[in-house]
């Protein structure tokens, strides 16, 4: 799979795990996905143990066990923009415990040192005007509103491109660095140019022909008016 689109399938399998459980029971939906996710790391690590490797990769596919943690953080970020504390510090710590566990089931040990830097940019502005602030200035919403442009952009032409001209040139450390800059710049400025005139007019198009279908499908029928 293209390595711009892999993350695609991980974030339908998300939606569709928290539609469910939302579904279950929306009261209680905070404290369902924390079970679920931790319990799927306790299932995949007794299949693991019992040398059940059939159940093992169901799991891993199905419970998305190796990402749980991220969306746990991102979880608890919006349970702090809620003022619900209590369950986004549960729901943080629970994060922390499924990126550890995972780490070790899947061997990604050195994704964990960007969990609390993550975790960080999620919740510091929520409580530090300042910071929120900073991370609000023009040019930095521009390229929010591009983002998803830019990932799709950066992720698999931008490191092609990145690789190709540091190996042609035989380049090495920071000049190799300066290239890497160079190419993301160079994606963003492609990303904000897709975004205004791709991404953006064609969501408007989007938003207004559904907007104009529900409100033709909310109209009584003639029929329904004369029996009214």
């Amino acid at each position: 799979m293209d390595k711009a689109y892999w993350s695609l399938f991980v974030e339908v399998r998300f939606y569709a795990i928290a539609g469910l459980l939302y579904f279950l029971s929306r009261k209680h939906f905070i404290l369902l996905i924390n079970l679920f996710f931790l319990g799927s790391l306790v299932a995949m690590s007794g299949a693991q143990m019992l040398g059940i490797q059939s159940i093992y990769n169901g799991l891993a596919v199905v419970s998305i066990s190796n990402f749980s943690g991220w969306f746990l953080l991102g979880i608890a970020a919006y349970l702090v923009n809620q003022q619900q504390l209590s369950m986004a510090g549960f729901t943080l710590f629970n994060g922390f415990v499924c990126l550890g566990w995972a780490s070790h089931l899947f061997g990604d040990a050195y994704f964990l040192a960007f969990a609390p830097v993550f975790a960080a940019l999620l919740i510091l502005p929520q409580w530090w005007d300042g910071l929120n602030r900073a991370l609000s200035i023009a040019p930095l919403a521009k390229v929010g509103l591009a983002s998803y442009s830019l990932y799709l952009v950066h992720q698999y032409a931008g490191l092609t491109i990145s690789y190709v001209i540091a190996d042609s040139l035989h380049l090495t450390g920071w000049a190799a660095v300066g290239v890497a800059f160079g190419v993301i710049a160079g994606c963003i400025g492609v990303s904000m140019i897709i975004y205004r005139y791709w991404e953006e007019p064609l969501n408007k198009a989007l938003v207004k022909g559904l907007t104009s279908k529900l409100k033709s499908s909310s109209k009584p029928s003639n029929i329904q008016s004369q029996m009214a």
